[in-house]
């Protein structure tokens, strides 16, 4: 496992020029096709950047030979590497850089990206893996299947994703008919299924999204319950477990701070256990909330509550036990996942691609 990107962050907001000047022993055509970069850009640029900052982007995008000693070619080697060491030449041009991605808005939409490679045997059901460099997507499969991307023959690997923190930089690109979306370095994905079909193999992925921050996570657990305590060792014990099912549980005592969460949240999926006692008062005020997907009342008097929950569709049940509430839980995540596929845009499109040695993998960020 690599360890984490950091260190650019310190480092101030240079020039284009100044930035890419630790490059140049490695890079040594780089100041030339910076100034082509800052020479192409639209002024002012869009989206409220900086001139070197929409400069930043285009440099990316552009494509030169030798194909080692391009720009995103390299950085994204670098990211790659173990050795962060070899990313230091890089800080004041990822700073440049990552602050230009960080104005530009996000997009919650389907986008594709292709590798002329058989990739699908490195991806399992349920596997968690990271793309520690920055990945160039597209909007647009006829886009993909030109032959400077996946093409139409050989082996090839399509990544299908349903991204919410991709990046629109046609604005900003050297080739704006690419319909690029650039998705961020060190992006966790977890694979959600496979299929076979003849010689296709698509396999179902989703993504994480790299932070660890609970509410950038398409699953949201909130446990609501006025008496949790986790300095006492039940409740230690009952987080542990959970946390088997999903890594992140985000955790309330107060009714109020609780709602005013869950109002925050767009585009995301949330699973929520609420104590018997705040149940019968808080259910009706969640309830018909978009991102609401499921409510568990976890009690310790099944009886007592069943009979007011059975009136609320999104109650998926009475629970007094910790493993019957994961086993639950588990299988809403599992339908979450499922929902993944069915609202992807186009799905049936993509077995329409020539099918040789086509493998596709499909993949969700959350």
């Amino acid at each position: 496992m690599n360890a984490p990107i950091a260190g650019y962050e310190d480092t101030p907001i240079v020039s284009l020029e100044n930035a890419v000047e630790p490059l140049i022993s490695f890079l040594p055509t780089i100041q030339r096709y910076a100034a082509i970069a800052k020479g192409r850009c639209k002024t002012p640029p869009a989206d409220s950047l900086t001139l070197d900052e929409s400069a930043s982007i285009m440099l990316y995008s552009m494509d030169w030979k030798p194909r080692n000693e391009c720009l995103y070619v390299a950085l994204n080697a670098t990211l790659r590497s173990k050795d962060r060491k070899k990313l230091e030449p890089w800080f004041l041009y990822l700073k440049l850089f990552v602050a230009a991605l960080q104005l530009l808005p996000s997009k919650h939409q389907t986008v594709y990206r292709g590798i002329k490679a058989d990739l699908h045997h490195q991806y399992s059901k349920g596997q968690m893996t990271v793309w520690w460099a920055f990945s160039s997507c597209t909007t647009s499969i006829d886009v993909l299947e030109e032959e400077s991307f996946l093409g139409k023959t050989d082996q090839r690997t399509m990544f299908t994703i349903a991204c919410s923190s991709g990046k629109d930089i046609r604005k900003h690109s050297y080739f704006p008919e690419e319909d690029e979306i650039l998705l961020p370095a060190a992006t966790q994905f977890k694979v959600v299924a496979s299929l076979d079909h003849g010689e296709i193999t698509p396999t179902h992925a989703e993504k994480t999204h790299h932070s660890s921050n609970s509410t950038n996570e398409s699953v949201i657990v909130i446990w609501l319950d006025p008496n949790i305590d986790e300095s006492q060792t039940s409740y230690h014990n009952m987080i542990t477990t959970l946390q088997c099912v999903v890594s992140t549980i985000t955790i309330f005592t107060d009714a109020d701070q609780c709602i005013q969460f869950l109002e925050q949240i767009t585009n995301r999926h949330i699973l929520m256990i609420v104590s018997g006692i705040l149940g019968v008062h808080v259910v009706p005020a969640i309830h018909n909330m978009s991102q609401t997907d499921a409510i568990f009342i976890f009690c310790g008097n099944k009886s007592r509550h069943e009979q007011w929950a059975k009136n609320w569709s999104k109650v998926n049940g009475v629970f007094t036990e910790i493993t019957d509430l994961c086993n639950a839980i588990k299988q809403a995540v599992e339908q979450c996942d499922q929902q993944i596929i069915s609202i992807v845009p186009n799905y049936q499109n993509l077995f329409e691609l020539n099918p040789s040695y086509m493998y596709t993998l499909i993949l969700k960020e959350i």
